[in-house]
């Protein structure tokens, strides 16, 4: 039997299993041709040495049905570890990731408020003596300006924290979530 002969029936057997397998599995017996064809055997020979097209390709639509199966049966298995934590997620875990990024949220909204306080007031502070009569400051310019300079400091250790417990949380929640997809997976 001819190359193109081989390859059309088999890639003509193989169409159930999708263009993208079929491709691999045509391009992997196109080179057994080239192979041969090197070491000097004509295609009639590696032909031959192959076997025949449509038994070959009745064995890999066989291996695909086998596998299909056995997909099948793995989900069945899955179904009560997939149910377990969805009740899991939904009845408790949600509500608690819910309220630990809520207070990651407000720790951040709390920091970047006092930063924006602190330098605002210290700016305020600057400005006192150009704008007396619109910035009523209730205490001297200087403690008004190292109060504020203060106050935009523990909002930069704010930010700093704030940093950390995010990293932290989102380490936390990237590993709940691999735990979760091991659980299906065993």
């Amino acid at each position: 039997m001819k190359r193109n002969d081989f390859l059309n029936i088999l890639r003509q057997k193989l169409n159930s299993l999708g263009s993208k397998n079929t491709n691999e599995i045509v391009s992997d017996f196109e080179e057994h041709f080239i192979v041969g064809a090197e070491q000097g055997k004509t295609d009639d020979e590696i032909s031959r040495d192959l076997g025949d097209p449509i038994e070959i390709a009745g064995q890999f639509c066989e291996n695909d049905e086998t596998i299909s199966e056995e997909k099948k049966k793995t989900i069945i298995e899955k179904t009560p570890a997939i149910i377990g934590l969805f009740c899991l997620n939904f009845f408790l875990v949600i509500w608690l990731f819910v309220s630990i990024y809520a207070v990651v949220f407000s720790v951040w909204v709390s920091a970047g408020s006092m930063v924006l306080a602190g330098f605002l007031s210290s700016m305020a502070s600057v400005l006192h003596g150009a704008l007396k009569e619109y910035i009523f400051l209730g205490m001297h310019p200087v403690l008004a300006f190292l109060s504020g300079l203060i106050v935009a400091v523990i909002g930069l250790l704010g930010v700093n924290l704030s940093i950390y417990i995010t990293k932290w949380t989102v380490v936390i929640t990237k590993k709940y979530i691999k735990w979760n997809m091991d659980i299906i997976n065993k």
